[in-house]
């Protein structure tokens, strides 16, 4: 996004660029679904931006649609995967009606969206530039500064879809609150 160019220095914009990728290797480590998560970094000039992240929607869905993608994708042969989805009750335990909602990021991993490894972008990332981050990939603890490597962790996990849309207008369930 021209936006990193905008309000960076060239050495800060290598900087973030490492420490997003290496905040997302990390992520990518841990989990084993083939596909590809799109995420534009942009940076805002002002001192009040933290930061944020703006997931791409992928959808509402009924309760019995959530646990059908849940099944379709569970590793029985995984103890922690066989233990959460056997748990999950036949009836929306929300009991508040409301849809859930998915990221675009989730429809990918469901096979919702057709092409997992399209290039449509599944989310944004943005923080403010006037902060002093610490983009170091081997110690993110400088006094006087800010992680950026853990900071990137939060916000790329909100596009994956760790975010709170109860709050949100109009509300909606999203997975994780099943577990």
């Amino acid at each position: 996004d021209a936006s990193v160019a905008a309000n960076l220095s060239p050495l800060q914009v290598i900087l973030a660029d490492a420490a997003f990728d290496f905040a997302a290797a990390n992520i990518c480590s841990l989990f084993n679904n083939n596909i590809t998560i799109n995420i534009t970094m942009k940076v805002t000039p002002g001192p009040h931006d933290w930061g944020l992240s703006g997931p791409a929607d992928g959808g509402d869905y009924s309760y019995a649609d959530i646990c059908y993608y849940l099944l379709d994708v569970a590793n029985f042969n995984d103890v922690n995967d066989s233990i959460s989805f056997l748990d999950l009750p036949f009836t929306d335990p929300s009991g508040n009606g409301l849809p859930y909602r998915l990221t675009r990021a989730q429809a990918k991993v469901f096979g919702i969206v057709s092409n997992p490894n399209d290039t449509v972008e599944d989310g944004t990332f943005t923080f403010g530039a006037e902060h002093l981050w610490n983009y170091s990939l081997v110690n993110q603890e400088f006094s006087g500064t800010f992680d950026f490597i853990g900071f990137a962790t939060h916000e790329i996990t909100e596009v994956m879809g760790r975010i709170s849309e109860l709050d949100s207008i109009p509300p909606h369930n999203m997975i994780y609150d099943l577990f």
